[in-house]
């Protein structure tokens, strides 16, 4: 049976709410996986907490939060941004998993993006990315806030921006394994390497 310990992490005047789930038995992995939710305003780390449970049962250390505004965090959702979100995992990644140790990146949806910006971030520590129906976005959205008007018009209806993604960058060398899959859109792609 898992571990469950729920907490907050302090960053820039927000609380980000999060979990941590641990084997009773003790770790017996020294990869910490990290699941990092998508980005809609009714998004959360709730989900993913039987998935956290399962690999904790395999003796995973596994961390899920909140980012501003979204299930039991702190902050106002319209005021996020690409670059806080990276700013926010990069912080309570920091805080919550000894310096050394090997990480696991699961982004779902909006958090591809986000995964591939902490690749960079974190370097030598990365061993697998797990890219759930990723999102990829132009470097020219990297500031603008969610509640944004334009950023919807330019996210999701201009896809010939995300041919500029900084995530295609860092994908593309990835030494790790990755594996993607992209549900309930054309399921019979798959691509592990």
């Amino acid at each position: 049976m898992a571990r469950t310990v729920r907490s907050v992490h302090e960053w820039a005047g927000e609380r980000l709410s999060y979990y941590e789930v641990t084997p009773n038995g003790g770790i017996s992995q020294q990869e910490w996986v990290i699941l990092m939710h998508g980005g809609g305003p009714r998004d959360s780390k709730e989900p993913s907490l039987p998935l956290a449970e399962d690999l904790a049962a395999l003796g995973y250390h596994v961390l899920g939060f909140d980012f501003t505004g979204s299930g039991g965090s702190s902050g106002a959702w319209p005021e996020l941004t690409l670059d806080r979100r990276r700013d926010q995992a990069a912080s309570i990644i920091g805080s919550r998993a000894p310096a050394q140790s090997p990480l696991i990146l699961v982004g779902f949806s909006m958090s591809g993006q986000t995964a591939a910006d902490l690749v960079e971030q974190f370097g030598d520590r990365m061993r697998r990315l797990a890219l759930c129906a990723p999102g990829v976005h132009s470097r020219t959205l990297r500031d603008t806030p969610f509640g944004d008007d334009s950023l919807i018009e330019l996210a999701f209806n201009k896809p010939e921006l995300w041919s500029d993604s900084p995530a295609l960058d860092v994908l593309a060398p990835f030494p790790g394994r990755t594996c993607q899959r992209s549900l309930n859109f054309d399921p019979g792609w798959v691509s592990e390497n």
